[in-house]
């Protein structure tokens, strides 16, 4: 499990990329209260704009499995 964003970090809309790079386990995409909202299998990505003050974090159903990420906030005004 870690931590991608945490709600200090995340005081805006962002955008969020993450790629499951793992050829055997699926990786799950949760927010910081536990609320698991996608499952990514081997291969897969997503880009999803993220809430302000909300954390995510993944779990991957296998060990030692690597993702890419990147987030991005969005400048107001």
């Amino acid at each position: 499990a870690g931590n991608l964003l945490t709600t200090a970090v995340n005081t805006g809309i962002t955008y969020l990329y993450v790629k499951n790079t793992n050829a055997t386990h699926t990786v799950v995409i949760k927010t910081d209260a536990a609320v698991s909202f996608i499952d990514l299998s081997p291969g897969e990505f997503t880009f999803f704009p993220v809430k302000g003050a909300v954390g995510i974090e993944i779990i991957s159903t296998g060990a030692n499995t690597i993702v890419e990420y990147g987030y991005w906030t969005k400048q107001v005004g």
